[in-house]
C-alpha cells in the first residue's frame, strides 16, 4: 500500500477542528484514494481543499479513539474497478455543520512511491486501510458504520466464496503491495530494436531476494508470455532487457511481481506498455573514457564514435550526451542538450563531484532520426583530485601559428589547498573536427610539449594535462582553439624557406628561397646586349619589375639564343632558375635587386631553417650573388651575403645563383 505518512489538515479541516475544540462533535464519513498530482506547495504545505482525482471511496469499518486522535480502519477493494491506477493521494472526509461534507485531512506520495490498484479483471483485491486522524483530546467523535460491516448475510458469503474459489490468484499477499514499474526518461512508450533498455522498479520490500523472489513478465499484443525472448536481467531497483529482432511497431507490455519467503506472491504491478521500433541508425560507442574507468577528473571530455545510418543519404547532424547517477537516466546530473555533429563533449566545470559513481549515455542523430542510446559506460570521478587543470599559455585562443615547431606551453599547475607539485609527465592532445589526431606525452617535469608538424591552414584544438608522481593526472585544461598558418616567415615551404616580402607590383606575400643544395655558380650572360629590361643605375632605384617578370624576359626570344662571345649562350643564371624543378615546383626565378636585398637581410633566418647541405649564405661569404636587375648592357646588380651592399658586376663573371619562388596567400 502507498505509504501515506503525513496526513495533514486542510484549511477547512483546521476550521472544523477549531469547532470540535469548542464542543462540536467530529463526524467522520469515509476514506478516499485517488491518482491526482499535487503542486509542490500542496505537497509541502497545506493540502488542497479536495482530492485532485478521487477514484475510490472506502467505507469506515471500525474506529478507535486514542487520546487526541482517532484510528480508522477500512477495506479497499477493486470490485467494479475497470481501470487500474496508482494511488498517489488519500483523504478522510468529515461533515461540517453548515457546509456539509468536506475534505478533513489528506496526504500525497509521488508516483514512484505509490502502489498500484489493478482492475477487477486482473485479480480480486481487498486491501486493509488504517488511517489516523486528529480529533482533539476529549472531543466527541461520531462515525457511521454501514450495516454490511457489522454482519454478513449468507448470500454475501456465498458470493465472496465463489469469487475466491475461481480467482486465478486467490491469495495475493496483503502485506506486500504491488511494486511500481516504469520506463526511464527519454523512452516514453517506445523501445529501439536491439537496444539494451531498463525499467525502474520501486515499492519492493527491503528483504526481497532479487535473484529468486522477483518475477518479470513480458507479454505481446495477444497477452502471450514472451519473456524468454527478451532475456531480462533483474537487479535491485531496475530491470534491463534487450529488445529482440522483431517486426517494427510490435507492441509489448511488462509487469513485475515479488514473492515472500513463504511463497506468497504480491499483486502484479501496473503493466507498462511499450512498442519495439526499428531504428535505421546504429548507436555510437564510447571511446573515452573506457568502461568502468576510474580516476576521471571533474571536467572530462567524453568521446564517441558517430555511429552509422542504413540510409546512405543521411548524415550525422546532432549528438546528445547525458550523465546520470542511475542506469536508467532518471537521475540526471548534467546533459549537453542537442549539439552539432560532434563526437566529443567536455563536461562543464562544477557539474560533477569527486568520488561519484556515474553513468554515461550518448546518442547521435542522422537526418531526422535519432539512434538509440549507446551502451552505458561507468566511471568514478577521482576521489583524490588535488591538481587543478593546467592553463595553456601558448598557443593563444584564436591565434594563427606555424604548422612546424608547434609547442604547447602551460603555466605551473596549482595544487589545491597547497602542496608541492611532483610533476613527472605532461601530455598534450590535438584534435581536428572533434577527432583526436595526435597525443604527445613527455616523461619529464617541463612546462611545454614539442608537437609534430601539422597540416597547413587547418583549424585545430588542443588540451593539456599534467601527471603528479603521487596524485596522478590532473583534469584536462580548457580546450584551446587555434589555426595553423598557410605560410610564415622562416618556415619550410614548398621549394624552400619562406620570407615575407612586398613585391614590385605591390603584392604582399612570400619569397620562397631555394635551399643551399640548389644554389650554383653561373655567368649572368648577354654581355654587351642592351635587353628590354630597365637600366637601373642606382642602388636606391627600385626595379619596376619582379624577379619573375625579369626572368621570363631573359629566358624568351631573342635572348635565349644569343651568344655573347664571352662564353655564354643565352642567360645562364636566369635559365638555371627557370629550368629548376624541386619538390614538385617549377616556377623558380632569379630575384631582382630588391628581392635579393631582402634575401640577404633574412640570411640568418633562411640558414637556420635550411636543413640541406650545400652553399649556405655564411659559406658564400663575401662572394657575390646575381640579381635579375640590369645595370647597363655589360653589367647587372649583385650583392655578397657578407660585408657588402648592392653593386653592379660584369655579366661574364661566374657569381652565385639563388633561385626563388613567389607565394601570395
Amino acid at each position: 500500500m502507498s505509504l501515506f505518512k503525513r496526513m495533514r489538515l486542510t484549511d477547512a479541516g483546521v476550521d472544523l477542528l477549531r469547532m470540535v475544540h469548542e464542543g462540536q462533535p467530529l463526524e467522520l464519513l469515509s476514506i478516499h484514494v485517488g491518482n491526482g498530482m499535487w503542486s509542490e506547495e500542496e505537497r509541502t504545505g497545506t493540502p488542497p481543499a479536495a482530492l485532485k482525482t478521487s477514484k475510490r471511496a472506502v467505507a469506515i469499518t471500525e474506529y478507535e479513539k486514542q487520546g487526541g486522535a482517532v484510528v480508522l480502519n477500512g477495506v479497499l477493494s477493486n470490485t467494479g474497478l475497470t481501470e487500474g491506477f496508482m494511488m498517489t493521494e488519500m483523504g478522510v472526509t468529515a461533515r461540517h455543520p453548515e457546509n456539509g461534507e468536506l475534505l478533513y485531512m489528506a496526504d500525497f506520495v509521488p508516483p514512484e512511491l505509490a502502489s498500484y490498484l489493478p482492475p477487477a479483471s486482473d485479480a480480486p483485491v481487498e486491501m486493509p486501510l488504517r488511517v489516523i486522524v486528529k480529533a482533539g483530546t476529549g472531543a466527541e467523535v461520531v462515525v457511521e458504520i454501514e450495516d454490511r460491516f457489522v454482519s454478513a448475510s449468507k448470500k454475501d458469503l456465498d458470493t465472496e466464496l465463489s469469487a475466491h474459489k475461481h480467482a486465478a490468484d486467490p491469495h495475493p499477499d496483503m502485506r506486500v503491495a504491488a511494486p511500481s514499474l516504469k520506463l526511464p526518461n527519454g523512452y516514453v512508450d517506445r523501445v529501439n530494436e536491439g537496444e539494451a533498455i531498463g525499467f525502474k522498479v520501486t515499492g519492493v520490500p527491503e528483504n526481497t531476494l532479487w535473484e529468486t523472489e522477483v518475477k518479470l513478465q513480458i507479454l505481446n499484443a495477444a497477452k502471450e508470455d514472451v519473456t524468454s525472448d527478451f532475456a531480462p536481467q533483474v537487479t535491485k531497483e531496475s530491470v534491463t532487457l534487450t529488445a529482440p529482432q522483431v517486426p517494427a511497431d510490435s507492441v509489448f507490455s511488462a509487469r513485475f511481481q515479488t514473492w515472500q519467503h513463504g511463497g506468497l506472491a504480491s499483486l502484479w504491478s501496473a503493466p507498462v506498455e511499450f512498442t519495439v521500433v526499428d531504428v535505421p541508425v546504429d548507436a555510437p560507442a564510447f571511446t573515452s573514457p573506457a568502461n568502468h574507468a576510474t580516476g576521471i577528473g571533474e571536467t572530462p571530455t567524453l568521446t564517441i564514435t558517430a555511429g552509422s545510418s542504413d540510409d546512405t543519404t543521411k548524415h550525422h547532424e546532432h549528438t546528445e550526451f547525458v550523465i546520470s547517477t542511475d542506469l536508467l537516466r532518471t537521475a540526471v546530473v548534467v546533459e549537453s542538450g542537442e549539439l552539432g555533429a560532434v563526437t566529443s563533449w567536455k563536461v562543464p566545470a562544477e557539474k560533477l563531484q569527486t568520488g561519484s559513481h556515474l553513468y554515461l549515455h550518448a546518442r547521435t542523430k542522422w537526418g531526422d532520426t535519432w539512434s538509440g542510446w549507446t551502451t552505458i559506460d561507468v566511471f568514478t570521478t577521482d576521489l583524490f583530485q588535488f591538481i587543478e587543470a593546467p592553463t595553456i599559455l601558448a598557443p593563444q585562443e584564436g591565434s594563427e601559428v606555424m604548422w612546424t615547431g608547434l609547442k604547447a606551453v602551460i603555466a605551473t599547475p596549482v595544487i589545491e589547498e597547497g602542496g608541492t607539485l611532483q610533476q613527472d609527465k605532461i601530455e598534450a592532445e590535438i584534435s581536428k573536427n572533434g577527432e583526436v589526431i595526435h597525443t604527445e606525452t613527455v616523461n619529464v617535469g617541463q612546462k611545454f610539449v614539442d608537437l609534430p608538424t601539422q597540416e597547413r591552414n587547418t583549424a585545430l584544438t588542443m588540451r593539456v594535462r599534467v601527471h603528479d608522481a603521487v596524485r596522478g593526472w590532473s583534469a584536462w585544461s580548457e580546450v584551446r582553439a587555434f589555426r595553423t598558418k598557410t605560410v610564415g616567415n622562416g618556415a619550410r615551404f614548398d621549394g624552400g624557406i619562406a620570407i615575407s616580402h612586398t613585391f614590385a607590383n605591390g603584392q604582399q606575400g612570400y619569397l620562397i628561397v631555394a635551399p643551399a643544395s640548389k644554389r650554383i655558380q653561373r655567368q649572368w650572360g648577354l654581355r654587351g646586349t642592351n635587353t628590354s629590361l630597365t637600366d637601373i643605375t642606382s642602388a636606391s632605384i627600385k626595379d619596376p619589375r619582379t624577379g619573375a617578370q625579369n626572368t621570363a624576359i631573359l629566358c624568351s626570344s631573342p635572348y635565349n639564343s644569343m651568344n655573347d662571345a664571352y662564353g655564354s649562350f643565352g642567360a645562364p643564371a636566369a635559365e638555371y632558375c627557370d629550368n629548376l624543378v624541386f619538390e614538385g615546383c617549377n616556377d623558380f626565378f632569379l630575384p631582382n635587386k630588391d628581392e635579393l636585398a631582402r634575401i640577404i637581410e633574412q640570411k640568418a633566418v633562411i640558414d637556420a631553417a635550411d636543413e640541406t647541405s650545400g652553399s649556405k649564405f655564411n659559406e658564400i661569404g663575401t662572394n657575390s650573388i646575381w640579381s635579375s636587375s640590369e645595370y647597363r648592357d655589360a653589367s647587372a646588380w649583385i650583392q655578397p651575403p657578407i660585408d657588402g651592399g648592392l653593386v653592379y658586376g660584369i655579366r661574364s663573371n661566374p657569381n652565385w645563383v639563388v633561385p626563388c619562388r613567389m607565394f601570395i596567400p
